[in-house]
């Protein structure tokens, strides 16, 4: 299972975002998007994905970090009052509260550990399953826009021969 998106993902993600701004560019006018305005937001878009990249694995990294510090000391603490109190019966119940407290961190850390791992699995299949929404929308997107310019189409040569004064045959509305 994956946690992140891979690389070949966002850049999809990236390609489609871009694609969007051409397509609301040529709607807004005619003539498109100029060059320059598309490049800017290409190195924009680019630039957003890899520093949103570069910080998940940061934040994992230090989350990471924190936790192994802290199991150290929690087994370190363990360790150190093990000792002393197979050593000498006077500082008994001091040590089994440390003991005890130092295992209660140690299994926060586990808890932790194994809940940012359940989290992260959670995220990436809804991550995952939204991905695939989306380019299942794009593609359906895609055939309605196919079926509406051949209609456009049909509409066209239609209102060219109503205007020419050809009979017009009857439209199968079956079809559609």
């Amino acid at each position: 299972m994956v946690f992140d998106p891979t690389p070949e993902e966002r850049a999809d993600f990236v390609v489609r975002l871009l694609e969007d701004h051409i397509r609301e560019a040529k709607q807004a006018s005619l003539r498109g998007m100029p060059f320059r305005r598309w490049q800017q937001l290409a190195r924009a878009e680019v630039a957003i994905a890899i520093a949103d990249a570069e910080r998940k694995v940061r934040v994992g990294e230090k989350i990471r970090l924190y936790l192994i510090v802290t199991f150290a000391c929690a087994l370190t603490t363990i360790g150190f009052w093990g000792v002393v109190v197979s050593r000498t019966d006077t500082f008994n119940t001091i040590a089994a509260v440390i003991i005890g407290l130092a295992g209660l961190i140690l299994a926060g850390v586990a808890l932790g550990l194994l809940t940012t791992a359940y989290v992260r699995r959670w995220e990436a299949v809804n991550r995952h399953r939204d991905w695939r929404r989306i380019l299942d929308l794009g593609r359906r997107i895609h055939i309605l826009r196919l079926k509406l310019e051949k209609e456009e189409e049909d509409l066209e040569k239609e209102r060219e021969d109503a205007q020419a004064g050809k009979p017009r045959p009857p439209r199968d509305h079956a079809k559609s």
